[in-house]
Order: structure tokens, then sequence, then C-alpha cells
């Protein structure tokens, strides 16, 4: 893929990105029931994740290397469930530990309310009762494990509709703060590949001038080249004490006699041109 193929699809994900957090933040707007925000919420988050898989597949740069190491150890295929696991286990905390002062405080934590424990810690089902661990064997792999017998409750169970709606709202916007500040990434960073690109550039343009000007320093130079040269280096130093122009041209030709060429005219015309800038 070329620098500007990749440059556009990059740009794709970036407004990808950006339309689901238009999407969700109008969610949390218009929606009016927790379950009606927790599917938009769900399912936006899902797609994140899914761009974010996606994102660090095509293109594997130091930039994502959070996402991107996460990113190997999911079952495949990607169902919706593990691409939103994905999105608020790895993506969002590493956003807020990347940049923290671009999330609001506590951002992510919505996604792990706090546990309902009896007063002896074990966890409670969603009847109250503690919750009791069963040994399995898994059908697949066969390897044995244990898991609770039924889902942990936690306390939003408790909650009313005004309670869970200023919940989900707070979860919800920090999923939207979070695919905001990925898209404004992406374009910072292509922004800021293509100023490097340019200065690249430059940078290689300069290095082959000068290697230009090392291969000359060593050919020799033409009989022209060494009179203009010599002429520079006698008339220069003199010029800079404000020395006549024919005291300067007699000078010159007693010391170099072999230059024929060496009268007042072309010398004035030659010193001139070459004259420093005091």
């Amino acid at each position: 893929m070329s620098d500007a193929a990749s440059g556009e699809r990059i740009r794709q994900f970036g407004r990808a990105f950006s339309a689901l957090a238009t999407e969700l933040d109008r969610a949390i707007t218009q929606d009016t029931r927790p379950k009606h925000l927790w599917v938009s919420g769900y399912r936006c988050g899902a797609q994140a994740g899914r761009l974010m898989l996606e994102l660090v597949e095509h293109f594997p740069t130091a930039k994502w290397s959070g996402p991107k190491g996460a990113a190997a150890v999911l079952k495949r295929p990607i169902h919706d469930g593990n691409a939103w696991l994905y999105w608020k286990l790895f993506v969002v905390p590493w956003l807020k530990a990347k940049f923290p002062s671009r999330l609001k405080p506590e951002a992510g934590t919505y996604d792990w309310p706090m546990l309902k424990v009896d007063s002896e810690g074990r966890p409670l089902g969603h009847d109250g009762a503690p919750l009791q661990q069963v040994n399995y064997t898994d059908a697949d792999t066969g390897q044995r494990g244990w898991k609770l017998n039924g889902e942990i409750a936690t306390v939003v169970d408790d909650y009313d509709e005004v309670d869970a709606m200023k919940h989900l709202r707070l979860w919800a916007g920090d999923y939207v703060d979070a695919m905001r500040l990925v898209a404004e990434t992406l374009e910072t960073n292509l922004d800021k590949d293509d100023k490097n690109s340019d200065d690249s550039s430059n940078q290689r343009d300069i290095k082959k001038r000068l290697a230009r000007l090392e291969q000359d320093k060593d050919k020799p130079k033409s009989q022209r080249e060494l009179i203009r040269e010599q002429r520079n280096n006698f008339s220069a130093p003199r010029r800079k004490k404000s020395e006549p122009w024919s005291k300067i041209t007699e000078e010159y030709c007693k010391k170099y006699p072999k230059d024929k060429k060496a009268n007042r005219g072309t010398l004035r015309l030659s010193f001139t041109r070459n004259e420093p800038k005091d």
C-alpha cells in the first residue's frame, strides 16, 4: 500500500471513530431508558473495539503498542462481546494511562461497578445468596477449572431509573471521549508523519548537496578556478583595511607576475565580485 493510500485509510479510521462518538453522544441525549442507553453504548463500544483491532492489525506502529499487544491474545474469531471486552478492558484504560489529561477522572471505571459481597467477603448473586464454586471441564480443550454458579450482583442492580441513567450517561460519556481522542490522535499523528516526511525529504536533499560538494572538493581545480581563488585570497584581507584598488592591483601584479591577464580593469572586476561583506 502506497503512503498516500495508507494516509487515506488512516483518515477513514479517524472518521469512523468520530462518527461513533457522534452517534453515542446523540444517544446520551435522546435515550430515556437505561436499557436503551446500555444497548447504544454496547453497540458503539463493540464497533470501536473492532475498528481498533483492524487498525492495529493493518498499521502496527509503536504508537498503538498497547492495543496491539492486547489484540494478540484475543481468541479468534472476534465476536461482538469480545470486541466490546477488548475496548473496555484494554483500549480505554490504555488511553487513560497514555493521555491522563485528556479523559475525565475515573474514566473507564463505570464499566466495573462495585460487586456485592456478604460480611465474609463472599460474592453474592442477584438473589442475594452467596455464590458457590463449581468445578468444570472444558469441552474443547479438556482443561479443568472452576467457576461460580451464577453472575455476581453489583451495586448498580439496586439503582432506580434516575440513578441508573446517571451512571450510564457517565459510562457512555467516557466512551465518547475515548473515541474522539482516538480520532484526534490518528489525525494529529498523520499530520506529524507528513511533516516528518517533508523534513526527511529536505534533509535528504541537503545530504545530497553536501555529498556533491565533498566530491567536488576532491576534484583537481582548473586553472581558472585557481586564479580566481588566488585573486580573492589576496584582495579580501586588504579590502577590509580599505586600501585603494590601485595599490592592491600593483601589489598583486608584483607578487603574481605569471597572471598574464593581471591588469587594473580585470583585477578590479574580479576583486569587486569576490569582495567580502564587512
